[in-house]
């Protein structure tokens, strides 16, 4: 069996950490990434403030859950001293052996009296195969542990790079933040290029100028949709590195920045854009409408389609069956109902406006020809006749 000891390894000693340039974080990040890199069995845990983990520890917990390795936490203090007064020193040496139930306290601020205790979780140790020490702090409470498991005869290896204080940098074998941000920006590198394209063809389309996501979706929402289904599939992959490694963004994305963010929460709901935005439907109808009928100006001067038939007939039909394309493409991209709900009254050509409504959204043929012949027919005065007995 191979045992890992992470001493007095928690949050509780925060501002230690921070004396020694670190983080608790930021040594968890270290820790999984040597426990998911290096065959360990058990992890035990001495916790000066109790025999139960924090919150902060759920990183630790996981990783041992998730891999079958055994947690072990018990309590474990420091500063222990030899009873001053002789005949209670008496009374405690009949139990508390040197050597056996305690030891000489060797820390760099020790004093004359100072012990450590040796705990049976410490003696047990006899049966693993290799015990691997870290924690906190170099020269203190790791040193207590030394201490102990020197004065037991316990063989042991330091993690250096795992010991807060001892200043020896740990060697990743897995992600740091920085690969991992790397890692990430590479492979959405072609996601980049998809909303940069996305977002330069909105605003030539729409002449306008896109600023931020919202208004994105509200001009390309089928095509935002597939960017942060793209988005999340990446995050996903690497989700147990990002939460191992504590990390909640990652920089330099542009426009993807708030899907990726939104994504590394992993809560089950980072879908934002997957619902199509309420004004898509009626800013890619009336803009398309737009642009058709500013390519067809003198058709659009018609007042309705018997107007049109009699006086731009071929004109006409190139005019018709531009919106009958348009509005099949139109379909592929949003639902036929919300379609045909967008209210385009004051929005364009009355010529427009009656083939729209009459006839494209009823799917119902339009023959400008014959339109054209009966009206011709209607317009076509016969002579009135007179009788010229009675020309009154």
């Amino acid at each position: 069996m191979n045992v890992l000891i992470l001493h007095h390894f928690s949050s509780y000693w925060e501002n230690g950490f921070n004396n020694e340039g670190t983080s608790f974080e930021n040594e968890m990040g270290k820790v999984t990434d040597y426990i998911k890199n290096t065959n360990i069995d058990q992890v035990i845990l001495p916790l000066f403030e109790g025999e139960e983990t924090n919150y902060d520890h759920y990183k630790l917990v996981n990783i041992c859950s998730e891999r079958g390795i055994m947690l072990k936490v018990t309590e474990y203090g420091y500063n222990w001293r030899i009873p001053e007064d002789e005949e209670c020193y008496l009374e405690w040496s009949k139990e508390n052996k040197e050597g056996v139930d305690w030891c000489k306290s060797t820390r760099d601020d020790a004093e004359e009296d100072n012990i450590v205790v040796i705990e049976d979780w410490q003696k047990e140790l006899k049966y693993a195969n290799k015990v691997l020490v870290a924690g906190a702090f170099e020269g203190q409470c790791v040193r207590d542990l030394e201490d102990a498991l020197t004065a037991i005869n316990i063989s042991y290896e330091r993690v250096e790079g795992l010991i807060v204080g001892a200043h020896i940098d740990y060697e990743y074998q897995g992600y740091t933040k920085e690969t991992l941000a790397d890692k990430i920006r590479t492979e959405l590198s072609p996601v980049l290029d998809m909303i940069q394209e996305v977002t330069s063809d909105a605003e030539e389309f729409y002449d306008i100028e896109i600023l931020d996501l919202e208004e994105l979706h509200a001009y390309s929402s089928p095509e935002l949709a597939q960017i942060e289904e793209s988005v999340i599939d990446v995050i996903e992959n690497y989700e147990n590195d990002l939460v191992d490694l504590g990390m909640t963004t990652v920089d330099d994305l542009g426009l993807l920045t708030k899907i990726v963010d939104r994504a590394m929460y992993f809560d089950g709901s980072v879908e934002v854009y997957q619902v199509e935005h309420d004004d898509y439907a009626e800013n890619l109808l009336l803009r398309t409408l737009s642009l058709i009928e500013d390519k067809n100006i003198f058709v659009t001067q018609n007042n309705n389609i018997k107007d049109l038939a009699i006086n731009n007939l071929e004109e006409g039909k190139v005019f018709y069956e531009e919106i009958k394309e348009a509005f099949r493409k139109l379909r592929e991209k949003t639902e036929f109902t919300t379609l045909i709900s967008v209210n385009i009254e004051d929005n364009v050509k009355d010529v427009t406006k009656e083939l729209w409504n009459d006839y494209i959204t009823h799917d119902i043929p339009l023959d400008l020809d014959v339109i054209s012949f009966i009206a011709k027919k209607e317009n076509k005065k016969t002579p009135e006749f007179k009788n010229p007995r009675y020309p009154y």
